[in-house]
């Protein structure tokens, strides 16, 4: 049974290259998000708050213009410490987010996005849903 996902857009976010914002869904298995540029304050407070309730792991892909700083990163480990965190990412850069996420003690892993069957192992999730909760959140902009 398929449980709806529930939709949050950063007005500033949009799935074409070099735009700026998250956007995330969540259900009762994880939470997706995918992050371009660097979101609003208000956005990415929203998205810690989120991922701190609700108690699931996460799937963040960082898009190639992604901006996570050594702030975001501290806010984040602590929005999910206790949670599995599965990072996509193409570019090296934002792949080293993972490992940066781990020195923070958070239980972190770095994926390449044709990776998400892995990444679902990760999480401990169904790859097919999590892969549609991915998808679903650029046919939201």
């Amino acid at each position: 049974m398929l449980l709806e996902l529930t939709f949050v857009v950063d007005p500033a976010y949009s799935p074409r290259p070099g735009s700026a914002g998250i956007a995330w869904a969540g259900d009762s298995e994880a939470t997706v998000a995918a992050l371009s540029g660097r979101p609003s304050e208000v956005a990415w407070s929203l998205f810690l708050d989120r991922t701190h309730q609700s108690g699931r792991p996460l799937l963040l892909e960082l898009r190639d213009t992604a901006v996570l700083g050594s702030r975001a990163r501290r806010q984040l480990a602590g929005a999910a410490l206790g949670l599995r965190v599965a990072i996509l990412a193409g570019d090296l850069r934002n792949r080293g987010v993972a490992t940066s996420l781990r020195w923070l003690e958070l239980d972190a892993n770095e994926f390449l996005p044709s990776e998400i069957s892995a990444a679902a192992a990760f999480l401990g999730v169904d790859p097919d849903r999590l892969a549609r909760s991915l998808s679903s959140l650029d046919s939201r902009t």
